[in-house]
């Protein structure tokens, strides 16, 4: 493991304080003239890999890249049926978002904002990867994670992201909800038997590590639109 990874993994603890209170509801006054709703994803392709060891020099991250899964597109998908499934909604789309660059959204929405008002949607539901609060040792995004503490072995996949309800018209931030159960973590367990390297998966393994992270979206961005509400408390 290099002394960056080993770092990264140490810091995280470190990067986020407490616990914001979140605006986590869309107003009525909010959705006063909404008529489409747009989804879209800032994460990325690259699947997290963590061992929490015994101690600090034990721990260990890694990443794959796995573009044939095109997660963004299924966290999107997840997104939009939670969305579709709720009450009074109206009608919900996914933006495309060709051409434009998704590490980019964090940083500079514009771009990602006019795409989505030439669709004629007015709300978008941003998905992002989010600094870990509930689980210190996650990296932001989505993975896989081992840990070890006081003899007992967890392992469990993860999303870890956050949901921004934006405007379209004025860019404005009309709410944001963790895309995750907070009060039971993001980390839900998994059937797939951890590796010590993360490219020695079975396409198998890696199949079965897709479909529970697949579930892991549908289980929270269902906990997540009813907590937002938009327009209705529910």
């Amino acid at each position: 493991m290099s002394s960056l990874r080993a770092l990264l993994i140490g810091a995280v603890a470190v990067v986020v304080a407490g616990c914001a209170a979140l605006d986590s509801t869309v107003d009525a006054a909010d959705m006063a003239g909404v008529s489409k709703i747009g989804v879209v994803s800032g994460l990325s392709n690259e699947l997290n890999h963590i061992q929490v060891g015994a101690n600090f020099f034990s721990n260990d991250w890694q990443y794959r890249m796995v573009p044939e899964w095109n997660m963004p597109g299924i966290s999107e998908v997840s997104l939009a049926a939670a969305l579709q499934n709720a009450p009074n909604i109206g009608e919900v789309g996914i933006v495309d978002t060709a051409g434009l660059n998704r590490a980019a959204f964090a940083d500079n929405k514009a771009a990602l904002l006019g795409a989505a008002r030439m669709q004629g949607f007015d709300v978008v539901a941003l998905i992002m990867p989010m600094w870990p609060q509930s689980q210190s040792k996650l990296v932001p995004g989505y993975g896989v994670m081992r840990s070890q503490s006081f003899g007992i072995v967890n392992l469990c996949i993860y999303q870890q992201t956050m949901i921004y309800v934006l405007d379209v018209a004025t860019g404005k931030q009309l709410a944001r909800e963790h895309g995750y159960n907070v009060w039971d973590g993001s980390c839900r367990d998994s059937s797939v038997p951890f590796k010590t390297n993360v490219h020695t998966y079975s396409d198998v393994e890696m199949g079965a590590l897709k479909e529970e992270l697949r579930s892991a979206f549908d289980f929270g961005f269902e906990r997540s639109v009813r907590k937002l509400g938009f327009g209705t408390r529910r």
